[in-house]
């Protein structure tokens, strides 16, 4: 996994913002607003279940 540190911010809040978008999806909107509190309060976390995802959708 290579990670572009110049874009590191920008694709994080593009995953955050779709990660959101699925879970109300998949789960509702309570659900959805849940994460979106957790991820905006914990910008750690919401880093970490970014590189989660990433290693996870490496072949």
């Amino acid at each position: 996994m290579e990670i572009n540190y110049s874009t590191l911010e920008a694709d994080v809040a593009a995953w955050v913002k779709a990660h959101i978008a699925a879970t109300r999806d998949i789960c509702g909107p309570d659900e959805a607003y849940a994460v979106a509190v957790t991820l905006e309060a914990e910008p750690w976390t919401a880093l970490q279940w970014y590189v989660e995802d990433m290693r996870a959708s490496r072949p």
